[in-house]
């Protein structure tokens, strides 16, 4: 667990001092290979990240923006790279921390039109779920900000 930590302390303090001279880390150290789907792009981050704001904040240094599910086609294409991936979560954009119960993305600040929980979600479970993830089980789970650092990210990139 403490390599692992190193490992991503590493790569992340190697991301943002480079970031200061114009020249970031390059896409590959930090991201799979890219996926296409309705000419979008979509790189799914190579390690696990804690919060939201923190996989937002690297997509958008790249220009992307985290993905955004708008329906049933691109939720299942989302689904597909996760399994493939055997991740045990990945982040998505979504949130309702302004209005439990009304998700917008957080890029775009469009609504959230496309849905598919898992079980009873979403249900805020100890308060302060308001974020949008895919679980395990690969389904639309409602999450904590400060989950432990088992999720991997999806990037968008708009064609």
């Amino acid at each position: 667990m403490l390599l692992f930590i190193a490992l991503l302390l590493h790569v992340f303090s190697g991301f943002v001092s480079s970031c200061d001279y114009g020249y970031p880390t390059p896409i590959g150290n930090l991201f799979e290979s890219a996926a296409t789907y309705k000419g979008n792009k979509y790189y799914l981050s190579k390690f696990y990240y804690s919060n939201v704001d923190q996989a937002e904040s690297v997509c958008l240094s790249y220009g992307m923006y985290l993905v955004e599910i708008n329906d049933a086609g691109e939720y299942k294409f989302v689904q597909d790279i996760a399994r493939r991936a055997r991740t045990s979560g990945l982040l998505i954009s979504g949130t309702d921390k302004a209005q439990e119960g009304t998700w917008i993305f957080q890029f775009s600040k469009e609504p959230v039109k496309f849905f598919d929980w898992y079980g009873p979600n979403p249900d805020n479970y100890g308060r302060g779920e308001d974020y949008l993830s895919l679980n395990s089980a690969f389904q639309m789970n409602d999450f904590s900000y400060l989950q432990p650092g088992t999720y991997k990210f999806l990037c968008e990139k708009s064609g």
